[in-house]
């Protein structure tokens, strides 16, 4: 009796999670991509900036390279850049071959190259142009690019996941009328995430920069979401 109970509870139970199945498999939905974006002025500014020393021995070039970095953050500290603002990005110590004549001789190494670069925050884009003067004038020989950019605003983000939505359900609302059906409740909202495009300067000299206006232009934020609504008949 007990077994036959039993195969008759699972037979119930297998009969209602079909009836959901095709409940679940019978509800039309349409899925659509909201977008939002804004232009800013850029409130961040970053270079990076570094020095290379060459020298007989790996030695000298590491002391003259380290003196020489010590004069870029003492420059950079005179400006009023705060030291946790500033970060090393890049030490790199390298041997320099002779040129090879004879191919068959093992080139020889006549010196050996240090490069150190570091990374700077700045806070005030329009100081910009000051800060990379102070750079190059306290020593600094290589400048690896700057570029500009938003700081992250968590107010601004939601208001574009605002709009974002807004835009997903216009737009689905326009697809479910001329599909002839309404638009009924969200199912699911997925976020893609924010999107900042910055305005970036390519790699150059540290003495072509100088002397050289810096503009920052306008930067795109951005967010998407996928949203997904149930269809209903009208």
């Amino acid at each position: 009796m007990r077994r036959f109970a039993r195969f008759a509870y699972l037979i119930v139970f297998m009969g209602i999670s079909a009836a959901s199945a095709e409940a679940a498999d019978a509800m039309r939905t349409i899925s659509v991509a909201g977008y939002a974006e804004t232009r800013l002025e850029p409130d961040r500014a970053s270079a990076t900036a570094g020095v290379v020393a060459q020298a007989a021995t790996a030695v000298e070039a590491m002391t003259q390279n380290a003196e020489a970095m010590t004069a870029v953050f003492s420059a950079l500290e005179r400006v009023g850049i705060s030291s946790e603002d500033v970060q090393t990005s890049n030490l790199n110590v390298s041997p320099v071959f002779d040129e090879v004549r004879n191919s068959r001789a093992a080139p020889r190494i006549v010196a050996y190259r240090v490069s150190n670069s570091v990374s700077v925050l700045v806070r005030e884009p329009a100081r910009l142009g000051e800060i990379l003067d102070a750079l190059i004038k306290g020593g600094a020989n290589s400048l690896n690019g700057v570029r500009f950019f938003v700081a992250r605003d968590e107010a601004l983000q939601d208001s574009l996941r605002i709009d974002a939505i807004q835009d997903a359900r216009r737009k689905a609302a326009l697809m479910a009328e001329a599909a002839g059906a309404a638009l009924g409740p969200v199912v699911s909202i997925q976020e893609a995430g924010g999107i900042v495009r910055p305005v970036a300067m390519a790699r150059m000299q540290a003495e072509s920069l100088s002397a050289m206006p810096v503009v920052a232009g306008t930067e795109t934020v951005s967010t998407s979401v996928a949203v997904v609504f149930e269809l209903l008949p009208q």
